[in-house]
């Protein structure tokens, strides 16, 4: 039977002030991303040159990966065997963006790192183009994910047993068939996640501003969840909360099972919506 408890009054005051800290840096984080846009043109334009390049890296199940992306999607597939295979789609307005763009690839022993790099032009070192790139990648599920981040675009992990870190600012989430911690902060998009496993030693945090999160849990889930919105419903299926209102938004404090496991899920502007299978 689930054990429910309510957090303190007193707590509340210092929750509330961390969430108008976690709106204001959002705030400011929206700015900068603006500006970079409006700095390096408009990116809604067709992109019509395109190349793509692919790359093998053998992989043992203690191998990270990286990927640094400014404009485009990131998807990472599970696969059975070893190796990793990368392929990167790089499209641009020109040839000359096209040209000018592309990924720099460093492999440190284990760690292997991805990153949307841009060769400078002219006496000003203009960095600026008009283009993007997407990463299909396909994994063992082995293989820890140390940093996926975006600016703008989607990211998509489909089966990984390690470790999941995502950021991105302008981009949805989705996590499927998870069976490691995870760490999720998104700024403007929604998360998915999927937990096939959530026990000891497993950490799973989702941190978002502006976006909805719908999070589905293993039916043998034990867990401590921590839920924190400001703007937003919080629903559950399967198992029953106490919410408590106050001041600044809503939150819930629910064990499942023996609570071996943290489940903390913190929005801004978005409903929640957690189902235990």
């Amino acid at each position: 039977m689930n054990k429910i408890s309510q957090n303190i009054s007193q707590n509340r005051v210092g929750t509330g002030r961390a969430r108008l800290s976690l709106m204001a840096m959002a705030l400011v984080a929206t700015t900068l991303v603006f500006g970079s846009a409006c700095s390096t043109g408009s990116y809604t334009e067709q992109r019509t040159e395109q190349r793509t390049e692919q790359w093998h890296f053998e992989a043992t199940p203690d191998t990270r990966l990286s990927i640094g992306n400014v404009h485009g999607s990131i998807r990472i597939e599970t696969r059975e065997g070893k190796g990793i295979d990368v392929q990167a789609v790089i499209r641009a307005k020109t040839k000359e963006d096209l040209e000018r763009l592309f990924v720099e690839v460093k492999q440190d022993g284990e760690h292997i790192r991805l990153a949307r790099k841009v060769r400078k032009k002219g006496w000003f070192n203009r960095n600026g183009v008009n283009g993007s790139i997407d990463f299909i990648v396909q994994a063992p599920a082995s293989t820890r994910l140390d940093a996926i981040d975006t600016v703008s675009g989607d990211v998509t992990v489909l089966g990984n047993s390690k470790a999941v870190n995502v950021d991105t600012v302008n981009g949805d989430v989705d996590l499927q068939r998870m069976t490691g911690s995870v760490s999720v902060d998104v700024v403007n998009g929604d998360i998915t996640l999927e937990m096939q496993r959530l026990g000891e030693g497993q950490k799973v945090e989702l941190d978002s501003v502006n976006g909805d999160m719908k999070i589905t849990l293993p039916a043998d889930a034990s867990a401590r969840l921590q839920i924190d919105t400001v703007n937003g419903d919080i629903k559950t299926e399967g198992f029953d909360i106490n919410q408590d209102t106050g001041w600044v938004g809503k939150e819930a404090r629910v064990e499942l099972g023996s609570g071996k496991a943290l489940l903390s899920l913190d929005t801004v502007n978005g409903d929640m919506e957690i189902i235990k299978q």
